[in-house]
């Protein structure tokens, strides 16, 4: 009975269950994307922190210059020997140079300097590498990079075949920056790309190297660079981009002798040892800023922030799709009077007609929760299509579905709460009396 109420009359019965579902869809929309954001950024860090990060100051951040030797002395061996929990200390460059268009998750390629047995390369798996059985950077090899699989992938997509990436071939920046990969880097100011002279196609390219802080005399002359591996790992991020030795980003970067910070890893890894190491260790160095890498998101409050913003706002949508429900089961208890007033006067008890009022709302609602979980999802495929967002994954998110559900239902049950009072006080010769 409470279905077949329902579909008295069914425009208005699914209009007000979209109206639920469009607050809904966008709680799963902003939710799926900011988890993507989070989880991203969380890996990020899993996977290049090691156990404590060493900055110049907070406010410079991974900005940071530090001078690997400072008044004559090593900083990695005096770190080392500072405190007898230190393991191993890995110098780290992060950098990045900008697209015209997205390259995989964002407008940007982001390359990394690393040295051997650099904790970040360890957690990678070789799915293509030139060297087997071998460490995927070594020391002794510097003009060997390697690359993530999802880059290695769209580059190769916009190569014609005989100029496609091979693990193990030698690889010129300036051919990349200039040749066909040129329209992901080089603005060409509404011409078209073979329209520019080489004369242009250098400069522009000198104007991307300079806003990415690239040194452009050691990119444009890199020709001994080549691919030495291709790699996978559980990030996407992390598989969108590249990965040089230590000494080639030095000179890519211009920043020779330095590094931008570095990753330290514990002997005792529980968190009183390294409560007590990071804290030996800022005293030491007055110059330096150790952080625990496990305790790094706690100066990133951006993500959660956007997590509360999309709740406020899927909120405010739910619950203007709640009046509408409201709304629909008001009318419904008024068309629905005199039938009430019979069903009354048959003997059903204002318990029954309560619940069978709340029985409908609440089948609203979860109509218009299915409804959301699918505008939802296919909100999150379309920006990841309309942005070129391949990072982005849809992937259903039972935890997510759980509360979008849960959500639902108890909009339904509480939008209809009124509408179910104002049905259980009629008498039924009042009911029966109404036109």
């Amino acid at each position: 009975m409470v279905i077949r109420n329902l579909f008295r009359r069914k425009l208005r019965t699914i209009f007000s269950a979209l109206g639920v579902g469009v607050g809904i869809s966008l709680m799963v929309a902003i939710f799926t994307i900011s988890d993507n954001l989070l989880n991203a950024v969380t890996s990020i860090f899993n996977n290049y922190r090691g156990d404590a990060l060493v900055i110049k100051t907070e406010s410079e951040g991974f900005d940071s210059i530090i001078a690997l030797d400072q008044d004559g002395r090593d900083v990695v061996t005096d770190i080392k020997t500072a405190d007898a929990n230190v393991e191993a200390v890995y110098p780290f460059i992060w950098a990045n140079i900008r697209t015209l268009r997205p390259v995989g998750p964002s407008n940007q390629i982001n390359y990394f300097g690393v040295t051997e047995n650099s904790p970040v390369v360890r957690k990678f798996e070789p799915w293509e590498t030139s060297r087997p059985g071998e460490p995927m950077i070594v020391d002794n090899d510097p003009n060997g990079f390697i690359c993530g699989k999802l880059l290695f992938d769209l580059v190769n997509e916009q190569l014609p075949p005989e100029k496609k990436l091979k693990v193990g071939q030698k690889v010129s920046l300036k051919d990349l920056l200039m040749g066909e990969l040129a329209e992901f880097f080089l603005p060409t100011d509404g011409k078209k790309f073979d329209d520019l002279s080489m004369w242009e196609k250098g400069m522009k390219a000198n104007d991307v190297l300079k806003d990415s802080k690239i040194n452009k005399d050691a990119a444009l002359s890199m020709t001994d660079l080549y691919l030495r591996a291709v790699f996978t790992a559980e990030n996407r991020f992390t598989e969108a981009a590249l990965y040089f030795h230590h000494d080639i980003t030095q000179q890519l970067r211009d920043i020779p002798g330095s590094t931008n910070y570095f990753v330290v890893e514990f002997k005792d890894k529980s968190d009183a040892a390294k409560d007590a190491s990071v804290e030996a260790l800022n005293r030491h160095f007055p110059g330096l800023n150790f952080k625990r890498s496990d305790q790094l998101m706690d100066n990133y409050p951006e993500v959660q922030t956007m997590q509360k913003f999309g709740f406020a706002l899927s909120l405010v949508a739910a619950l203007a799709g709640a009046l509408g429900v409201l709304n629909t089961m008001l009318i419904s208890v008024l068309e629905r009077t005199r039938e009430i007033g019979l069903l009354m006067a048959i003997g059903w008890s204002r318990r029954r007609i309560v619940m069978g009022v709340v029985q409908e709302g609440i089948l609203v609602t979860l109509l218009g929760g299915a409804m959301g979980l699918a505008l939802g999802f296919g909100e999150v495929v379309a920006v990841k299509e309309i942005f070129k967002l391949r990072a982005l994954s849809p992937a259903l998110n039972i935890d997510l579905v759980a509360q979008a559900m849960g959500l639902a239902l108890v909009l339904g049950f509480l939008a209809s709460l009124y509408p179910a009072w104002r049905a259980s006080r009629l008498t039924p010769m009042d009911a029966l009396r109404h036109e």
